[in-house]
C-alpha cells in the first residue's frame, strides 16, 4: 500500500538532549553508514528502550534520512523491529513523504488505520491512494509473510473510512489474490469523488477474465454525479482483454475524458469511429504497442482524424518507414505534440528516401523521436527540414551509442544539433535523452556549436540522462 501523508512536525536533531544523542549515536560506528545500521541492531535496540522509543524515533529519523536514501531506510527497516516501527512513524509523519506498508493481517491493517485516523484533518492531503502489492516495485517494502487475501480483505475497511478523501486511486490487480474481484466492487460505493482511476497489474501476468468483467461492470455503474475522471487509464492487464473496458469507458465517460491511455491491442478497428462523438474533449491520446497486424495504419489514422487530439504518443515495433511517414502525414492537423517511438526495420537508404515524403506540419510544436534505428543522423535531416515549425525537439538516443567510442558519440550529437540550428527557424530547445556523453562535452563541443549559431539568438541544448 502506498499512502501520501503530509505533516509539518519536523524535528531538529540539535533539539535532542546531548546525553540522549550520545547514548543513541554512540552505539553506532557510523550512523550515516547503512552497513553500520545493519551490524549494530542489537546496540540500537538497547539504546532505544521502551520509555525512550516514542520520544526518540520521530526526532532522530528525519536527521538520518537526510543522509541515507529511502531505499537504505527500507532495507534497514527489515533488520530490527524497533527500527521498523520507527521507519513507519517517520514515513507517516514526515513532510511530503510516501508511507509504504506491507500488511500481514487484518489486525495489523486495523492498527495502520488507527494511525491514519490519528492525524488531524485529512489523512490524504494529496488525495492519492495506491493500493496493492507490486512484487517488482523497488519502492515497496516487501514482506515474506504477507498474506494477500488479508491485504485485499482490508480494502473495504479503508474505503469505508477514507474513501471520501481520495480523488486519485491506483488499484493493483493481483491474480494470486482470492476475492480481489469482489473487493473492487467497493470502489463505486465509497470513492464518490474520484477524478482519476487506474487499474494496473502487480505480478507481470495478465489479469484474469473475472477481473476484466468486474471492472467493466464497475465503470458502467459508477454514479455519474460526483465522478469526473480526467485520466482513466488502462495498463498492462488490458493488453489482451481490454477492448470491453475501453468501450465501457467511452460509453459512460467519453465526454469527460481529456486523457486516454491504452494498449493498441485493446483498440479494435471500430473503436474511434464508433465513439468519436463521445470522445469530444479528448486532448491527449497514448497508444502503446499498436500492432498494424490488427488494423492498417490508414484505418487507424482515419479513426483518429475526427478527434481534437493535441498530443499523440504512439509506439509500435513492426512499422516500415513508409508506414511511419504515411502515419505522420495523415495525422490530424490539430496535433501540436507528437511522440513517435518506433522500431523501424528499414535500412539507412530507405530511411533517407522515406522521410523525403514527409509533408510540412505548420502546427507541430513539440517532436520527440525515440527509436533504435538511429544509425546515422543523415535521415534526421529529412525530418528537420520538413518540420521546421518545431519549437522543442527531443531525441532519445539509441542504446548502442553507449558501446561506441566517445568521439563517435560527440560527432553524432554535434551533427544533429548543427542540422537543427540551420533548418529549424522556430527552434527554442533541444533535449538529448540518455546519450551517455561526458560532462565536458557540454562545455567544449556545445560552445563550439554556439559559434556557428544563428546571429539572432542562442538555442539551449540539454543533455539528460533521464527518460
Amino acid at each position: 500500500m502506498e499512502v501520501e501523508v503530509d505533516d509539518e512536525a519536523i524535528f531538529e536533531f540539535q533539539a535532542l538532549p546531548p546525553e540522549l544523542r550520545l547514548e543513541v549515536f554512540g552505539k553506532l560506528k557510523n550512523p550515516l553508514d547503512l552497513k553500520s545500521c545493519w551490524n549494530t541492531c542489537s546496540s540500537w535496540n538497547e539504546a532505544l528502550d521502551e520509555r525512550k522509543k516514542e520520544f526518540l524515533l520521530p526526532k532522530i529519523l528525519p536527521n538520518i534520512h537526510s543522509y541515507l536514501s529511502r531505499t537504505d531506510l527500507r532495507n534497514c527497516r527489515k533488520v530490527c523491529k524497533v527500527w521498523k516501527e520507527g521507519i513507519d512513524i517517520f514515513l507517516q509523519t514526515s513532510n511530503s513523504r510516501t508511507f509504504f506498508s506491507s500488511i500481514c493481517s487484518l489486525e495489523e491493517f486495523e492498527k495502520f488505520m488507527a494511525r491514519l485516523g490519528s492525524h488531524n484533518g485529512n489523512p490524504f492531503p494529496s488525495r492519492k491512494l495506491m493500493f496493492g502489492k507490486f512484487v517488482r516495485d523497488s519502492f515497496l517494502v516487501e514482506d515474506e509473510n504477507l498474506e494477500a487475501d488479508n491485504l485485499y480483505g482490508g480494502f473495504p475497511l479503508l474505503a469505508r473510512k477514507f474513501g471520501e478523501h481520495v480523488s486519485h486511486l491506483i488499484y493493483c490487480l493481483n491474480s494470486e489474490c482470492q476475492g480481489s474481484a469482489e473487493q473492487i466492487q467497493a470502489i463505486p460505493t465509497y470513492f464518490r469523488d474520484l477524478k482519476e482511476l487506474m487499474f494496473v497489474e502487480g505480478l507481470g501476468g495478465y489479469a484474469e477474465t473475472e477481473y476484466i468483467h468486474t471492472i467493466k461492470d464497475i465503470i458502467e455503474n459508477f454514479p455519474s454525479e460526483g465522478l469526473r475522471m480526467e485520466n482513466l487509464s488502462s495498463f498492462k492487464c488490458f493488453l489482451h482483454n481490454g477492448a470491453p473496458i475501453l468501450k465501457a469507458i467511452a460509453n459512460q465517460y467519453g465526454h469527460q475524458l481529456e486523457r486516454l491511455h491504452c494498449f493498441g491491442n485493446c483498440v479494435t478497428q471500430d473503436f474511434f469511429l464508433d465513439y468519436e462523438t463521445r470522445l469530444t474533449n479528448l486532448k491527449i491520446l497514448k497508444i502503446w504497442r499498436c500492432s498494424f497486424s490488427i488494423f492498417s495504419s490508414n484505418y487507424f489514422v482515419l479513426s483518429v482524424l475526427p478527434l481534437r487530439v493535441l498530443k499523440l504518443e504512439f509506439t509500435d515495433d513492426s512499422l516500415e518507414i513508409r508506414q511511419v511517414v504515411q502515419l505522420v502525414n495523415m495525422l490530424p492537423g490539430s496535433i501540436i505534440n507528437l511522440n513517435l517511438r518506433v522500431q523501424c526495420r528499414s535500412g539507412i537508404r530507405e530511411l533517407n528516401n522515406g522521410f523525403r515524403e514527409l509533408d510540412p506540419r505548420p502546427h507541430l510544436k513539440v517532436l520527440t523521436i525515440s527509436s533504435s534505428f538511429l544509425e546515422e543522423p543523415a535521415w534526421l535531416y529529412q525530418i528537420i527540414t520538413r518540420l521546421g515549425s518545431v519549437r522543442h525537439f527531443r531525441l532519445n538516443c539509441p542504446s548502442y551509442l553507449v558501446n561506441f567510442e566517445r568521439d563517435f558519440n560527440i560527432r553524432y550529437v554535434e551533427e544533429v544539433i548543427r542540422m537543427l540550428y540551420e533548418h529549424s527557424p522556430a527552434l527554442q530547445s533541444v533535449i538529448f535523452q540518455k546519450p551517455r556523453l561526458p560532462k565536458d562535452f557540454l562545455y567544449d563541443s556545445l560552445e563550439k556549436i554556439h559559434t556557428i549559431k544563428r546571429k539572432k539568438k542562442r538555442v539551449p541544448v540539454l543533455v539528460s540522462n533521464a527518460m
